[in-house]
């Protein structure tokens, strides 16, 4: 960075660059965990109307109990591409960061993430992007049953 194109001030301006976008990232991965706590939280009222309907209605209106399943893959699928967005945001966020970094005394992000590398350090993207797969998994089961369900049914009135 040349003092004579950004003024005196350009060490103090650069670090007030710097605490803003970490401060940006850290708002992005507070609403990446709001965002998850909202899929968490649907997809729970989803499992617990499919079983409350299922238990009283028992076989009454399949039609309607297996869209509940259906709807739930569909939120699984927007959540686990909204899980993969903030991580690309959240990259590009750690690039600017790391760039900035290189002109000040200390490195600090760019040192974790050397340390973290050395010690094969598993994404948290990677671990979180299982918790909407495994519910996912779980609305297939469901699906599975109903058609199971469904097909009993059938032969039932043959």
């Amino acid at each position: 960075m040349n003092k004579k194109d950004h003024g005196n001030d350009s060490h103090e301006n650069l670090f007030e660059q710097y605490k803003l976008y970490v401060e940006m990232s850290n708002d992005v991965s507070k609403r990446r965990h709001q965002t998850n706590s909202f899929y968490i939280s649907l997809s729970s009222a989803l499992i617990a109307l499919f079983s409350l309907i299922t238990v009283k209605l028992g076989s009454i209106n399949l039609e309607f109990i297996s869209l509940l399943p259906i709807f739930g893959l569909l939120t699984c699928f927007i959540w686990f591409t909204h899980i993969k967005s903030y991580k690309k945001l959240n990259s590009a966020k750690f690039k600017v960061i790391n760039e900035i970094e290189k002109d000040l005394p200390y490195q600090g992000f760019s040192k974790e993430w050397e340390i973290l590398k050395n010690e094969s350090y598993k994404g948290l993207t990677d671990i979180e992007k299982c918790v909407p797969l495994f519910i996912g998994i779980l609305y297939i089961i469901l699906l599975l049953y109903l058609n199971r369900a469904n097909i009993h049914i059938l032969l039932s009135l043959i």
